[in-house]
C-alpha cells in the first residue's frame, strides 16, 4: 500500500522529499488510530475519527492540524474516499482561512459603493467587522440607523458576509446564493449538494444571473464547510 501510494504521489508530481514528509504524516495518523482509536486501522477510519485526530494534535500536541490534513487530502483521493477527502479539505481551508486577510465589503456584487463609504466611515471596511457589528438583529438596527442606511441594506451585507466565511464563496458566488434565497451559514448546511447545484443552475439560466453555478464538488465542499462552521448571526 505504501509503494502504490508514493508512486500516486510521483505521478501527481510531489518531490521525494515531500512525498517522504506526506507519507510520514500519514503513518502518524495510522499510529494515532491504532493508539487513541480502538485500534482502528487507516482504512477503518471514519469523519469522527479524523475530528478527533485534529483535536489532538491541536490540544494535546499543541500544534496546527493544517499540515497533518494538508498530508491526508492526498491519501483519502488515493484510496478514493471522497466523504474524508472533503472532510480533510474542509478542515484544512477553515484553520487557514483564520490567517487569511478580511474579505473587503466593497468586492461583492451588487452592493451599493454609497453604502460602502458610508459604512467604511464607521471603520466598518471588511466582514470580519460586518459580523461583529452586524450580529444581532438590535445590533443590525442600530447600525442602520447611525450610518443613515436602509436596514434591508444591512441585512444584505451580513448575509454576505456570512455566507463568504465558506472557501470559495466570495464577491459573486455569495451574491448568487442569497439571491436565491440562502442567507446564512445553518440554511446552507441544511441543502443537499446536488439540490443546491441544479437549483443554481435553475436560477442562472431563468434569471440570467451574471456569474455560474458551482461544480458538484464546489457545491459538496460549501455545504460540508457550512456544517462545520458555528452560528455567529442572529436572525
Amino acid at each position: 500500500m505504501e509503494e502504490a501510494f508514493r508512486k500516486f504521489l510521483k505521478r501527481k508530481g510531489k518531490a521525494p522529499e515531500t512525498v517522504d514528509r506526506i507519507v510520514s504524516n500519514v503513518q502518524a495518523y495510522a499510529r494515532h488510530l491504532q493508539d487513541h482509536r480502538q485500534g482502528k486501522h487507516l482504512d477503518q477510519a471514519k469523519v469522527s475519527d479524523l475530528e478527533a485526530y485534529v483535536i489532538w494534535v491541536e490540544q494535546d500536541m499543541k500544534q496546527s492540524a493544517t499540515t497533518a490534513l494538508w498530508s491526508l487530502i492526498p491519501y483519502y483521493q488515493f484510496t478514493q474516499n471522497q466523504e474524508l477527502e472533503l472532510k480533510a479539505s474542509v478542515l484544512r481551508e477553515i484553520r487557514i482561512a483564520k490567517k487569511r486577510k478580511p474579505y473587503p465589503l466593497t468586492k461583492f456584487m451588487g452592493v451599493d459603493p454609497e453604502h460602502v463609504s458610508k459604512l467604511s466611515e464607521q471603520q466598518i471596511r471588511n466582514v470580519k467587522q460586518m459580523l461583529k457589528e452586524g450580529r444581532t438583529p438590535q445590533q443590525r438596527t442600530d447600525l442602520a440607523a447611525q450610518v443613515s442606511i436602509p436596514l434591508e441594506a444591512i441585512e444584505d451585507f451580513v448575509r454576505l458576509s456570512d455566507l463568504s466565511r465558506i472557501f470559495g464563496v466570495k464577491g459573486i458566488r455569495a451574491r448568487l446564493y442569497v439571491s436565491m434565497g440562502i442567507y446564512s451559514i445553518p440554511m446552507m448546511a441544511k441543502w443537499n449538494p446536488e439540490e443546491l447545484r441544479l437549483k443554481a443552475t435553475e436560477f442562472v439560466e431563468k434569471t440570467g444571473f451574471e456569474g455560474v453555478p458551482p461544480l458538484p464538488k464546489e457545491a459538496a465542499h460549501s455545504v460540508a464547510t457550512a456544517k462545520s462552521l458555528p452560528k455567529l448571526v442572529e436572525w
